[in-house]
């Protein structure tokens, strides 16, 4: 059987009138609430504060994703975020469960955490398809949202 790519799946499916893709999910505003009652500014401010005292805690025993450090990976998580048009956050490596791979923090600066022991374990075609749905949520405008669920 023969998959379409990441690349050719985003390019066939344009954009709706307020940008976002249509393989996006939800609703067309990705946080309705936040931006309505004006809440997102502060909500922001304060996820930002505590994604910098997470990223500190997950780099005690972790990495950040790059050329020197899970090299192969780093191309993936690249490749992923040129197919989507977004820029390539950083990536901290370290031990954490598969379920608690996430793109988190804000639309403006996600961060993604990524399982070392999956990374040891997967194929390119694997990292590829984590590297790409991690960098749909930023695609999608749906960083801020998902933090404040978690």
């Amino acid at each position: 059987m023969s998959w379409i790519s990441l690349q050719d799946y985003a390019e066939a499916h344009t954009n709706d009138p307020g940008g976002r893709p249509r393989w996006a999910h939800g609703s067309a505003s990705p946080s309705p609430m936040l931006d309505s009652e004006g809440l997102r500014a502060p909500i922001e401010e304060g996820l930002n504060t505590m994604m910098a005292l997470q990223r500190a805690e997950w780099l005690e025993a972790g990495v950040v994703l790059g050329p020197l450090a899970w090299a192969s990976a780093h191309e993936e998580l690249v490749a992923a975020c040129d197919t989507l048009g977004v820029s390539a956050p950083p990536a901290i490596v370290g031990p954490c469960a598969l379920k608690n791979q996430h793109t988190l923090g804000t639309d403006n600066r996600p961060v993604m955490r990524v399982s070392s022991w999956f990374l040891r374990g997967a194929t390119e075609a694997e990292q590829r398809f984590l590297f790409g749905r991690l960098a749909g949520h930023i695609r999608c405008g749906q960083v801020t949202r998902s933090t404040v669920h978690e």
